[in-house]
């Protein structure tokens, strides 16, 4: 993680900044690196923002192949030429919208804060169309702000709207027209149905550590189709 952040402040002295900040604010973000660095073959990170989670996963597993798709044109150039400097020819970045880009077929499916900047009814067909491309027994790791105890969500709302203003004043982002200037939350338990239903078995892994926000995640796993004979019985 050192090297990663000393290259970031040597070509982007903004990202910089905000990933040393990313990093302060959610101390257990290598629980989320291990957990996906250890599955195979390809994984899309959407919503991959500078690439801090892409590249670093990438780096871990070197036979995992890497794809980051992010909305803003400025974060993928950004995360591609950090990659390159570090030498990771296992992860590459694409310019996309996850809501509405024709999603690739992968083993697993990375999602780190993304879905609360969004409507309800649009996470879950993000959900459902990310569940449709994966295999049997696929992934979708998930790490988001769950609507917690009311102190708890007011700090999320706060830090977010202080982010907000940092990540412009850094370069970070150019005006991010995907905000509603809110977050869409849902509780752990309404999260952990919602997967359930479109056929993920879902494991809730203890993230929260020393982070004051609310942060939850979630690993839901693709189930096997029962075959005719398995039915019969």
């Amino acid at each position: 993680m050192i090297q990663f952040l000393l290259h970031c402040f040597r070509l982007f002295p903004g990202t910089g900044i905000y990933n040393l900040i990313h990093f302060l604010l959610f101390p257990r973000m290598g629980t989320v690196i291990r957990l996906a660095a250890s599955n195979s073959g390809y994984l899309v990170d959407a919503g991959c923002g500078t690439g801090i989670y892409s590249i670093l996963i990438a780096k871990k597993n070197p036979n995992l192949t890497v794809i980051g798709v992010d909305v803003q044109a400025m974060r993928c150039a950004c995360a591609q030429r950090i990659a390159q400097s570090l030498a990771l020819y296992n992860v590459h970045f694409i310019t996309a919208d996850v809501f509405t880009h024709q999603l690739p077929y992968a083993q697993t499916y990375l999602l780190c804060d993304i879905l609360c900047y969004h409507p309800l009814g649009d996470q879950n067909i993000l959900l459902r169309n990310i569940a449709d491309h994966l295999p049997p027994k696929g992934q979708i790791i998930i790490k988001d702000h769950a609507k917690d105890s009311h102190w708890r969500t007011k700090l999320l709302r706060i830090e977010e709207s202080w982010g907000r203003k940092i990540r412009q004043w850094l370069h970070t982002e150019r005006r991010p027209h995907y905000y509603q200037n809110r977050e869409f939350l849902r509780t752990k338990k309404e999260r952990k149905l919602e997967l359930e239903e479109i056929g993920l078995c879902v494991r809730i892994v203890p993230l929260l550590g020393s982070s004051l926000l609310p942060h939850t995640l979630y690993v839901a796993e693709k189930q096997i189709p029962k075959t005719g004979s398995q039915n019969a019985v």
